[in-house]
């Protein structure tokens, strides 16, 4: 389940990559200048890819690649399936885990297998080391795109906040959206400042302001 490549899928490997890029400077001018456009009438959708795999293969790749980094709070942690008949038929099964003790991810499925999204919520309060974050975005993304790698999934975080280290240290508090692109595939972070709260979408359908 978990991407091929000895070496790149070495935990201690990953901490390191996250640690060296995360030490690089970051435009936090730039990504405030950006968030402060997100409320812009115009907006233009950028055509994205979608992960192609049924949920359940998803869910296994996520879980196997949490279970190698250790951050869930269960040795074995699952998903609870609820079904909502009020939702779009494509988003009717929420699937949650509960991560860790700020960290929450869901993804979303019609109940046939098809993978839509999945959202991972992370309370921006409960956040004391932020190793788990990066884990958590790590893991979500690679369990949708097999040809990604930590140091892709580093640079599109970097692209998409690149204060993101600062909101998690609580340095910086930002409020907004921003979204980028991994082979294709759309990634969104929201960050709420109201709620102290951050969101980040796979497998997203994004507009550019």
């Amino acid at each position: 389940m978990i991407p091929p490549g000895g070496a790149e899928t070495n935990i201690k490997r990953r901490m390191r990559i996250v640690k060296s890029i995360l030490k690089r400077p970051v435009y936090l001018a730039l990504f405030v200048a950006v968030l402060a456009a997100v409320p812009c009438a115009s907006a233009a959708t950028i055509n994205t890819a979608t992960i192609v795999m049924p949920s359940s293969e998803w869910e296994a790749r996520f879980l196997g690649i949490v279970g190698e980094m250790k951050i869930a709070e269960h040795a074995n942690p699952a998903f609870k399936a609820t079904e909502n008949r009020d939702r779009d038929p494509a988003f009717r099964f929420e699937h949650m885990l509960d991560l860790n003790k700020f960290i929450k991810v869901a993804y979303y499925d019609d109940g046939k297998g098809a993978f839509n999204s999945a959202v991972l919520t992370i309370n921006l309060d409960g956040v004391r080391a932020t190793d788990p974050v990066w884990l958590a975005i790590i893991a979500a993304t690679i369990a949708g795109d097999p040809n990604a790698t930590v140091d892709m999934v580093v640079e599109l975080m970097n692209a998409i906040c690149p204060a993101l280290e600062d909101v998690l240290t609580g340095k910086e508090r930002l409020k907004g959206t921003q979204a980028a692109t991994l082979h294709g595939v759309g990634y969104v972070m929201e960050l709420n400042e109201d709620g102290r709260f951050a969101r980040f979408f796979t497998n997203a359908a994004i507009t550019q302001n």
